[in-house]
């Protein structure tokens, strides 16, 4: 999950709350890396509060459905914003279902034929959809 998704998924009345709720229900595992819970921290802390930071990554940390991955190589797939690159490794690493991002420089590796390491990567709302069916 990228942070974005994260933080949209954060307010009660967030547009991506659904996240939020299937993750409790255990509907799906979270994969992430240190990397990727500093990063969830720092916006958090930001757009929210330090307090709230808080309280979403020891949630995310206590539930039985997260999967804490280290990347053990860096892919450098993602050219345009080599940020993005901590999501794909750890996907990578991970061996994900899907790396959820509605990020369109993540999305746009849908576009790279012969990519490899190969990343299945679907938007929130394809993933919507598949955690529906």
């Amino acid at each position: 999950m990228d942070t974005n998704g994260l933080l949209q998924s954060v307010p009660r009345d967030g547009s991506y709350r659904w996240l939020c709720d299937a993750f409790a229900a255990g509907e799906f595992t979270w994969v992430i890396s240190t990397e990727i819970l500093l990063e969830y921290v720092e916006m958090t802390a930001f757009y929210f509060s330090p307090v709230a930071a808080e309280l979403v990554t020891s949630l995310l940390l206590a539930a039985p459905n997260h999967l804490r991955q280290e990347p053990y190589f860096r892919f450098d797939q993602v050219k345009d914003d080599p940020d993005d690159n901590k999501f794909v490794d750890c996907a990578i690493a991970a061996g994900a279902d899907w790396l959820v991002s509605d990020d369109r420089h993540m999305l746009n590796l849908l576009q790279v034929k012969d990519r490899f390491p190969p990343v299945p990567i679907c938007s929130f709302a394809q993933f919507r959809q598949l955690l529906n069916r």
